[in-house]
């Protein structure tokens, strides 16, 4: 989000980083270098805040509006790279410490009270455990590092749901405030290096930085989306391409005007095209981003009082919103997320546009009383350091904020200790029910819900479970890693959460255990489509066939298959929208395994909750039953049905495990002393391991 660096002809505050150089002698040291107000770049605010506001608010024809962000990303490069240069065309330098102040002035302000604001509303409106996530979420946002955050944890930024952090969109806050610690030193650099050299120096280096991220964003968009989308090496070219128009209009000065100008409506146009057009599906941010980017680019080319689409940019409207585009920015998402969740339903579209005319109003007040009178600030624009200790002092408050919160939360339950289950021979229905929790939560708990998070099977931390990029399997081996007989694990990660259940087995038997499975990627001879990097997953197809290469140089005695029940295929209409081309793919990719000469079983589809059911038994300590679901809304009848043909037409064995998780009616989110489900749709490692027993007599009776 461009942190609304303008220009205007006003009286100067002291430091005010909406002028580029400041009035006197050498203000226009840097040719096209001007002190004048640029309404086209406040209409571009205008425009980029109103289509990211949209897209948040589900608006169905603007289902591109997230490339509002990237404008921002152009403006700012396109204006700090004018400022930088022309601070150092008049004064031979660049002036760290008073640029770091301004910065701080302009943005720390008003992002501390919506991060306060907003941590304190989730205190209020979260379950414990989500709240536990936006903490962690606002201390990184503190230190602007929350990017890095959610690349690491694999965030979807265009998948948003009701169920994403209220903090998401400080993502870009995070970027630029990266870009501002990184981009002066090497303005710096390149106009220090083009006294000695020559002026070519400058645009030269700016187009490398331009053309290295640019290749980065292509290879990441393909193999690691979340860090293509919120890592600043593969979003600088942005910021660069705006500083590579600002190099370029130094230059043009006025000439080619009316070039300049059709070209700017042709940006413009493109801007909204990829506004209308784009969507989850888009390859982005490389190469989609182009598009945007470029057309913000042309835009900004037409300087001009009269070039380009500067009147309809100018409009009242248009400019007062650009005015406050920081504000209006900042305030609009968390209500979007808390207040479906406050009043426990998602929002109407009416109730929707009220939230954000709501949040439009709150965003003004806050543009008039804080970020207005510390951003021009004579007594903080005096002197740098002033800037700096404000600076510092709202980095530890707002770090300090969720440390208050967080200590206030609670996780453990005052409920009475109750008995570990001892493992039944066989799990069914009736010991489900038998073992259910009907009370409050046991303070015995296990795993912790603090733990919860990370009760996942050793695999993941030993480097066996692939991730998104790989193409051919770890080759681990676990248990008696030298015996003769070999049971393998195949598939997603609804394969992977039963390998200590599996393990059970091996260990039991005096086997070894090959765990060979790969996130959201099903064993199944289809290609699906991948929502983390919004395109088929080709990735899945090449590790599926070395996988089958693998084991038809040494076939284990037994193969154990796993998926998650509601993939889309590649080209499909929805979820499992095909159930007899899935079949038939999935039946295909059995006989491939029986063919080897190893047994199969197939782990039918496990029944969703659909719920973060850890995160509701944290908000319903004292009734355990409270984050049960009705059987019947968690079961996939027709996939079961069609797992139940494939498995059959194959010669494969199968395991139903509907009757481990669930009983009679309900499917518990606690039984005894164990939590079964660690999210939406995984069982606990803990929950597994205690199904050992009844996956080592279903998988004897498969070998039978």
């Amino acid at each position: 989000m461009a942190d609304g660096v303008r220009e205007e002809p006003a009286v100067r505050p002291a430091g005010d980083e909406r002028w580029p150089a400041g009035p006197g002698p050498d203000a226009t040291a840097v040719p096209g270098v001007t002190t004048h107000f640029r309404r086209d770049v406040e209409g571009l605010r205008a425009v980029a805040v109103a289509v990211v506001v949209a897209y948040h608010a589900g608006v169905p024809w603007l289902a591109g509006g997230y490339v509002g962000v990237d404008a921002f990303f152009v403006v700012s490069g396109f204006l700090i790279t004018r400022l930088l240069l022309a601070e150092h065309a008049r004064e031979g330098r660049i002036r760290l410490a008073r640029f770091s102040s301004r910065r701080i002035r302009r943005l720390l302000p008003a992002s501390f009270v919506v991060l306060a604001a907003t941590v304190v509303a989730s205190w209020l409106v979260l379950a414990p455990l989500r709240l536990t996530d936006v903490l962690a979420d606002a201390r990184a946002a503190a230190l602007y590092v929350v990017n890095i955050r959610f690349a690491v944890e694999g965030s979807d930024y265009l998948a948003a749901e009701v169920g994403e952090s209220p903090l998401l969109h400080y993502w870009s806050l995070a970027v630029e405030e990266q870009f501002y610690l990184v981009w002066p030193a090497i303005v710096w650099g390149l106009a220090s290096l083009a006294r000695r050299v020559g002026r070519w120096v400058v645009p030269v280096g700016v187009a490398v930085v331009a053309a290295a991220s640019l290749g980065l964003a292509l290879r990441l968009t393909e193999t690691s989306q979340p860090w293509a989308f919120f890592g600043l090496p593969s979003r600088a070219w942005e910021f660069a391409v705006g500083g590579l128009v600002a190099l370029a209009a130094a230059r043009a000065g006025e000439r080619w005007a009316g070039a300049r100008a059709a070209l700017a409506w042709a940006g413009l146009g493109g801007l909204l095209l990829a506004v209308a057009t784009y969507g989850a599906a888009t390859a982005f941010p490389a190469p989609g981003a182009l598009l945007p980017v470029l057309g913000t680019a042309a835009v900004l080319g037409a300087t001009g009082s009269g070039a380009g689409p500067v009147g309809v940019l100018g409009l009242r409207p248009l400019q007062w919103l650009g005015a406050r585009s920081y504000s209006v920015y900042l305030w609009h998402w968390p209500p979007l997320v808390l207040v479906p969740v406050a009043i426990d339903r998602p929002l109407r579209p009416a109730e929707t546009a009220l939230v954000v005319l709501a949040a439009v109003g709150v965003a003004t007040v806050a543009h008039a009383v804080v970020e207005e009178p510390l951003r021009r600030s004579t007594w903080l624009g005096w002197r740098p350091r002033r800037g700096l200790a404000l600076g510092a002092g709202l980095t530890l408050a707002a770090l300090l904020v969720p440390v208050a919160i967080g200590s206030q939360v609670t996780l453990q339950s005052a409920g009475p200790e109750v008995a570990a289950p001892e493992q039944p021979a066989a799990v069914d229905a009736s010991i489900v029910d038998d073992l259910a929790t009907t009370g409050p939560v046991p303070s015995n708990l296990t795993p912790s819900l603090s733990s919860a998070r990370a009760d996942v099977p050793r695999i993941y931390a030993e480097g066996c479970h692939g991730d998104f990029a790989a193409v051919a399997p770890a080759g681990c081996r676990v248990g008696d890693v030298d015996a003769d007989r070999t049971v393998a694990l195949v598939g997603d990660s609804h394969a992977a959460q039963w390998f200590p259940a599996v393990e059970a087995f091996a260990l039991d038997q005096g086997w070894a255990l090959e765990p060979i499975t790969k996130s959201s990627c099903p064993f199944v001879d289809a290609t699906v489509w991948i929502d983390a990097l919004r395109r088929p997953y080709a990735e899945c197809d090449q590790w599926r066939a070395a996988v089958l290469d693998d084991l038809a140089q040494d076939p284990p005695e037994l193969v154990v298959v796993a998926s998650y029940p509601l993939y889309q295929l590649a080209g499909g209409d929805g979820p499992a929208d095909d159930e007899a081309a899935w079949g038939a793919a999935l039946q295909r990719s059995l006989e491939d395994l029986t063919a080897l000469g190893s047994r199969v079983v197939l782990v039918g589809a496990l029944p969703t909750p659909g719920i973060d059911v850890a995160a509701c038994v944290s908000g319903d300590l004292d009734d355990a039953t409270a984050c049960a679901a009705p059987r019947a809304d968690l079961v996939h009848p027709e996939r079961a049905a069609t797992e139940q043909a494939a498995a059959a037409a194959a010669g494969a064995g199968l395991i139903d495990p509907t009757a481990l998780v669930c009983g009679a009616t309900t499917c518990p989110a606690v039984s005894g002393n164990l939590l079964v489900w660690r999210d939406e749709s995984h069982v606990t490692a803990t929950y597994a391991a205690f199904l050992g027993p009844t996956f080592a007599a279903a998988l004897d009776a498969a070998l039978a």
